[in-house]
């Protein structure tokens, strides 16, 4: 089995980063809200969770060879939510010795 990238997001980037990925041989997990996702390749592992949470980030990246941070909140929200969402995401990574 191929190394595994795990994704956050599936909105334009993180579709076509997964897509990328898969071409290359890659096995993908892509991770967003509803655990459902349209216009991806069916060997991509699409799972629902929650990317503000540290802890089940953790779980959700474990093996990964790298990860990839393509969540957004909405525009008018960025003050507010984009800082802890990075930290939520790339904590980690960092934790763990993975590449992001």
């Amino acid at each position: 089995m191929s190394e595994l990238h795990v994704i956050f997001g599936t909105g334009p980037l993180g579709k076509w980063t997964a897509r990328e990925l898969v071409k290359m041989g890659k096995q993908v997990r892509v991770i967003n809200r509803l655990g459902k996702a349209d216009r991806l390749p069916d060997s991509v592992e699409v799972i629902a969770g929650n990317a503000f949470d540290a802890a089940q980030n953790i779980e959700l990246t474990k093996g990964a060879a790298t990860v990839y941070q393509c969540a957004q909140p909405e525009y008018f929200e960025w003050a507010e939510k984009f800082p802890p969402l990075q930290q939520a995401i790339s904590m980690p990574p960092q934790r763990m010795g993975q590449s992001w």
